[in-house]
């Protein structure tokens, strides 16, 4: 039963679909059923009665002679009216003034998918039944040589033959000897031997007298029932022009406006109604083959029931095999009853399909019939189980498998039916609720209703779920804390109990903490114990085992050989694993750096901002740019999309080169905290590996180094070097990161800072095509010339790149990076140093009084400016014995000997220079340094005067001449100052200021005659004025008085 009501549902399922015509026919007009034949025409044979000579059912054309006399002179024709003169006049609803009403007419626009689609079902459901009429009937049994049947049957008859004489054979020698069958068993059998041996030989005969009889009594009740259907016809009690056929009802009640009702019972429309009825469909053909396949199992049965009837009579013979035959002769008898059965069924249910059909004045009507004449076909197969004959077993399974098939369709049709009707409750969402009031979109609209109030539900279960989840968990909290909710407001919000635990004055101070010995307190606590306690045992055990070597070595040093190598392998893993991401590191940054480079050239645009290499431009940096670059910039872009457009592609660049450039900091990072172990020595030599490797993140990484520890002069020796081979060109990566780098040192060494924005400035000029040489090193920016460029000069060089930049904050061995960049590359005459000198002249001036005295800072910048080692300038002490030493230098040192003539030079154009505030400001470092060189420099005394002379005459003579050069040096600065620019003495000596009474020092003690006698003229000159003047106002006075 189970099985017939699951084909019961499919069936439902299928007149559900014809249902909602019901609703549709209130704005349709009846007449559409209504009989097309007046009543008082004669009835004609219903071409639609199924036969088995037309299964199909369908109407066939009724072709007549033109010529024939109508048998009925008073019947009139559909469509016309007979006159009072007997002429046949047109009727105002012909076919030629009406337009027939057809399914496609009716459904509309969604006619030409549903129209054909169950039309065609239709008429396949009325050919069904003549293929089971046929299935029913058994072909009559022959005999006969040409019949199969009766060969194998005779076979099998001869087979039986056989084992009647061994049987009898048996029974003969039993009766002689006494042995095997007994009397009573012999008299016994007897009788059925005989009885069975007759009747094996005429048993075909008997099963064709009962297949016969099958055939008549279910022909017989086919024929009765039909015979009413055709009495009832003829007689004019049922209207023949109702054809029952299903092709016929299909399109009476698809022309009852029954594709309209669909499309609203669809929210999905066209594509939903199919959708939907595609299971179903697949379901009935999948049960109506099932159903045919089991009538055709019956036939072969039946055939093979009467081909081994001689074998099951034999059966009957013994008691033991009797059971064989009463299992036989039960399958034959329900074979046989079952026509009978099923046409019964099948009569009974046709007939009164047609009476509902014909009698219908509503499609709701026509729906009933259908589906009373559609019963049988569903249940073939059932009621051949239900009959419990040899295919019921076969009917369940194949019942079976065809219920797996129909949800398998059913299961994969399931996504496309859940989309559609997502889309049309989506569409119905967009739409305008007044069009949902539209007949053709309340599918759609009442599905949307129903999802959003199904999503309202939905959200209000989950959220009234969480705010309850949320009132127990403040409950659990508070309780954790020793607190209780006494209840809550209206609101929601919980009321807790209160203690009053003291007063400020009239303040009652009050605490939730009421309870703190409830139990779910105390289960709390202890569990965050427990979890402390296990998270410092874990801690302790992971610190353990990744240390696990020194763990063994400290306690249990060879007490567990096994841990002990199992330590050695977690060693060599560890290290195994460093090294494998140490790999990758570098391979990822390898790979960072090839792709800047490929996106970075490929973004090389000419000054057009035309790309230099369209392809590889297209590919890297406008594949690479997203939507913004999509547009093409013809001219027709807006302002807007082109500016996008612009900033997209060079981001590709950029993002590339950032995150090169990201990695790469990451790498001088790490380099200079690895050199930044090492002493000075080891970091100094694997800062020139680096070089000689051309890493210019070992290079850049050094350069922090050496410069966080004052050693700029190890800076220059190693640029000077290694930039003379050519390995840094204009342009490069390589060499831009040493520009950027070397600038950050402008404060601490002025030179090798301004030499990074030379680099920067050559760059420019190389790119823009004005300098063609690409390599670059020190010596073009000490000199301004590039060799294989005669006429070209650089935009800056040493000299000029120093001009204004200040000295103030300049490292210890700031100086000595001149001293080496001049060294190197000066001519003979001291050229460069001389324009070096005159261009820092007036940072010297100014930096010398804010160095610290005693400094590195300003011993160095001293002896630049003196042109003495800090071995002579001898920690600012001037001696005999070392101004007789650089005296000694000097005669014979012939470059030495320039570069102290340079010096003595440098010397006067700074004295010079000075202001009277810088003479004011000059420190001891820097006075004692140029009255070194000085006194050196005027330092005359002929060794050969000292020939034959004592020791004390020698040192006498020596006294004398040291004494005479210190005189004249100090001359020289006196001189020096007197006619400097800036007449410092004059106005030291202005007896209105004081800035020379208060200056401390040698100098002073220098310049005090000078200033003194300055101050003296300055005095009587004053006074001279004055009395000049007060003579001239007696003058004045006196000719008054005289008037």
């Amino acid at each position: 039963m189970k099985k017939v009501h699951t084909k019961f549902t499919s069936l439902l399922l299928v007149l559900s679909l014809f249902f909602a015509s019901f609703f549709s026919t209130i704005s349709t007009s009846l007449p559409v059923f209504a009989d097309p034949i007046p009543s008082n025409a004669t009835p004609s044979t219903n071409p639609d009665q199924t036969t088995p000579d037309n299964p199909s059912g369908d109407q066939g054309t009724n072709t007549q002679d033109p010529n024939a006399t109508n048998s009925n002179p008073g019947a009139t024709t559909p469509g016309t009216t007979n006159t009072t003169d007997g002429s046949t006049s047109t009727d105002a609803t012909s076919s030629d003034n009406q337009e027939p009403v057809t399914c496609t007419s009716q459904i509309g626009a969604v006619g030409w998918i549903i129209c054909p689609t169950t039309g065609l079902l239709a008429k396949g459901i009325d050919a069904l039944y003549g293929v089971i009429e046929n299935l029913l009937s058994v072909k009559p049994l022959e005999m006969g040589r040409n019949s199969p049947v009766y060969q194998v049957w005779a076979y099998m008859r001869n087979l039986a033959n056989i084992c009647f004489i061994i049987f009898l054979l048996v029974i003969i020698y039993s009766q002689i000897t006494g042995l095997g069958i007994n009397n009573y068993g012999i008299k016994k059998s007897l009788p059925r031997l005989i009885i069975t041996a007759i009747i094996v030989n005429f048993s075909f005969l008997f099963c064709a007298i009962a297949v016969d009889i099958s055939n008549i009594i279910g022909n017989g009740l086919k024929d009765l029932l039909a015979g009413i259907a055709d009495n009832a016809i003829s007689t004019g009690t049922i209207d023949p022009s109702k054809n029952t056929g299903f092709y016929a009802l299909f399109t009476t009640i698809a022309a009852g406006g029954i594709g309209a009702t669909i499309l609203l019972a669809f929210p999905g429309g066209p594509l939903g109604l199919l959708l939907a009825i595609i299971p179903i469909i697949i379901g009935g053909i999948i049960s109506v083959v099932i159903g045919l396949l089991v009538l055709g199992l019956r036939q072969a049965l039946v055939v093979f029931l009467v081909a081994i009837s001689p074998v099951a009579f034999v059966l009957y013979i013994l008691p033991n095999t009797e059971k064989h035959f009463q299992k036989w002769k039960n399958y034959f008898a329900q074979m046989l009853f079952f026509y009978p059965m099923f046409s019964m069924l099948f009569g009974v249910t046709k007939l009164a399909s047609m009476i509902f059909i014909t009698s219908a004045t509503t499609p709701f009507g026509i729906i009933i019939g259908v589906a009373i004449q559609v019963l049988p076909l569903f249940l073939a197969a059932n009621l051949m189980q239900l009959s419990g004959t040899a295919l019921g077993g076969i009917s369940s399974k194949l019942n079976g498998l065809g219920n797996k098939a129909s949800v398998g369709v059913a299961k994969s049709i399931a996504p496309m039916q859940a989309l559609n009707r997502q889309k049309a409750i989506e569409n119905a969402m967009k739409r305008k609720r007044a069009l949902n009031l539209l007949p053709w979109y309340w599918g759609g609209a009442m599905a949307a209703n129903s999802a959003l109030m199904q999503h309202h539900f939905e959200d209000e279960l989950k959220t009234r779920d969480d705010t309850l989840r949320r009132y127990r968990d403040e409950d659990l909290e508070a309780q954790r804390r020793g607190a209780r909710i006494l209840y809550r407001d209206k609101n929601g919000r919980a009321v807790y109990d209160k203690r009053v635990y003291g007063k400020e004055g009239d303040l009652e101070r009050t605490t939730d903490f009421v309870d703190p010995k409830n139990k779910v307190m105390e289960y709390t606590y202890q569990n965050r114990v427990a979890k402390l306690a296990a998270d410092a045992q874990h801690i302790k055990t992971e610190d353990a085992l990744g240390n696990m070597s020194d763990y063994l070595e400290a306690y249990n040093k060879g007490k567990n050989p096994f841990l002990e190598q199992l330590a050695k392998n977690q060693t060599e893993n560890f290290l195994t694993l460093k090294t494998a991401e140490s790999s990758k590191r570098r391979n990822d940054y390898n790979a960072n750096k090839f792709y800047a480079d490929t996106v970075r050239n490929a973004a090389r645009m000419d000054s057009n901002d035309i790309p230099l290499d369209a392809k590889e431009f297209e590919k890297y940096v406008s594949a690479g740019a997203g939507a913004d670059a999509w547009y093409v910039n013809d001219g027709k872009l807006s302002q807007e999309k082109a500016d996008s457009r612009f900033i997209a592609l060079h981001m590709v660049a950029a993002d590339a080169v950032d995150t090169y450039e990201a990695e790469r900091r990451n790498n001088v990072n790490r380099l200079t905290t690895y050199m930044d172990k090492m002493v000075t020595l080891d970091a100094n030599k694997l800062y020139r590996r680096m070089f000689e490797h051309n890493n210019i993140d070992g290079i850049v990484a050094g350069n922090n180094v050496l410069s966080r520890r004052g050693d700029y002069d190890k800076i220059t020796e190693s640029l000077i070097e290694y930039m003379n081979n050519g390995s840094f060109k204009l342009g490069d990566d390589a060499t831009n990161a040493l520009a950027l780098n070397l600038m950050g040192m402008k404060d601490a060494a002025p030179s090798l800072g301004r030499f990074g924005k030379f680099i920067n400035m050559e760059t420019w000029r190389y790119t823009n095509g004005e300098r063609k040489t690409a390599e670059v090193n020190v010596k073009q920016y000490v000199t301004g010339k590039v060799d294989g460029e005669e006429d070209y000069t650089t935009k800056i060089n040493l000299a000029t790149s120093l001009e204004g930049t200040s000295f103030a904050k300049i490292d210890r061995t700031a100086t000595n990076v001149l001293d080496l960049m001049i060294n190197t590359y000066d001519d003979e005459k001291g050229t460069t140093r001389a324009k070096v000198l005159d261009a820092i002249r007036p940072q010297l001036i100014s930096a010398f009084p804010v160095l610290p005295s005693g400094g590195e800072q300003i011993v160095n910048l001293t002896s630049f400016l003196t042109g003495l080692s800090k071995k002579q300038l001898n920690g600012g002490k001037i001696t005999a014995s070392n101004i007789e030493s650089i005296a000694e230098e000097r005669k014979n040192n012939k470059d030495f000997k320039a570069k102290s003539d340079t010096a003595v030079k440098e010397i006067k154009n700074y004295l010079d220079g000075l202001t009277a505030k810088n003479v004011s400001d000059v420190k001891s470092d820097v006075l004692n340094g140029i009255l070194t060189q000085l006194i050196a420099s005027n330092y005359e005394l002929d060794p050969n005067e000292l020939v034959g002379l004592s020791e004390e005459e020698k040192q006498n003579k020596k006294a004398t001449a040291f004494d005479a050069a210190q005189k004249k040096a100090k001359e020289i600065i006196v001189d020096t100052l007197k006619k400097g620019k800036n007449e410092p003495i004059e106005t030291l000596a202005n007896p209105n200021t004081s800035l020379f009474d208060n200056m401390k020092g040698a100098l002073k003690v220098i310049i005090k005659d000078a200033v003194e006698t300055e101050r003296s003229k300055q005095i009587e000159a004053q006074k001279a004025a004055e009395k000049a003047a007060e003579d001239k106002l007696n003058q004045s006075s006196g000719k008054s008085d005289n008037k």
